[in-house]
C-alpha cells in the first residue's frame, strides 16, 4: 500500500512538472521566435552597413585615383611655376615704369601682372576663400586685332595714315 501512495503521490508530481514543463516550452518558444526575428534584423542591418561599406571603399578608391592624379598634375606643374616666379622676379622697377608709360599696353602685356600677383601673392590658410579677380571677355577696354601702332602700316615701311605727299 504505501508503494501505491509513493506512485500516486508521484503522479501528482509529475502532472504538475508537466504543467509546469508546456509553460517553460511555450516561454521557449516565444523566446525563440524573438531571438530568430532579432537575428534576422542583425542580419539586414549587417547587410545593410556592409554594403555601405563597400559603396565607401569604392569611393575611397575613386578619391585616391584623383588625389594621385591632381598631386601628379600638381607636380608637373610645379616647374612651370617656379619659372613663372623666377620671371616674376627678374621683373624691376624700371620695367613697371616703361609699362606705365604706354598709353595703352601691348595687347600681349596687359594679362601678365594678374598672374605675378598671384603667384608672388602670400599663401592664404587653407580655411579661407582667396578671391581671384576675374575679367569677362571684351572688359578690358583693349582693341582686339592690329596693334594701333601698327595700324595702317603698308609694306613699303610707311605709314598708310600719313600724307605721303
Amino acid at each position: 500500500m504505501e508503494a501505491a501512495q509513493d506512485v500516486e503521490k508521484m503522479k501528482g508530481e509529475l502532472k504538475d512538472k508537466e504543467k509546469t514543463l508546456v509553460v517553460a516550452q511555450e516561454k521557449s518558444v516565444v523566446l525563440l521566435q524573438e531571438i530568430t526575428a532579432s537575428t534576422a534584423k542583425a542580419e539586414k542591418k549587417k547587410a545593410e552597413v556592409q554594403q555601405v561599406k563597400d559603396t565607401l571603399a569604392g569611393e575611397a578608391e575613386v578619391i585616391g585615383q584623383q588625389k594621385d592624379a591632381v598631386e601628379k598634375d600638381l607636380e608637373s606643374a610645379k616647374p612651370m611655376l617656379e619659372e613663372a616666379d623666377n620671371a616674376v622676379k627678374q621683373i624691376t622697377p624700371k620695367d613697371i615704369g616703361l609699362l606705365k608709360a604706354f598709353k595703352s599696353p601691348p595687347t600681349m602685356v596687359t594679362p601678365a601682372p594678374q598672374p605675378a600677383t598671384l603667384t608672388s601673392a602670400p599663401a592664404s590658410s587653407p580655411d579661407s576663400n582667396p578671391v581671384v579677380p576675374t575679367r569677362a571677355p571684351g572688359e578690358d577696354g583693349l582693341r582686339r586685332g592690329r596693334h594701333p601702332l601698327r595700324e595702317g602700316d603698308r609694306s613699303d615701311g610707311r605709314r598708310g595714315d600719313r600724307d605721303q605727299g
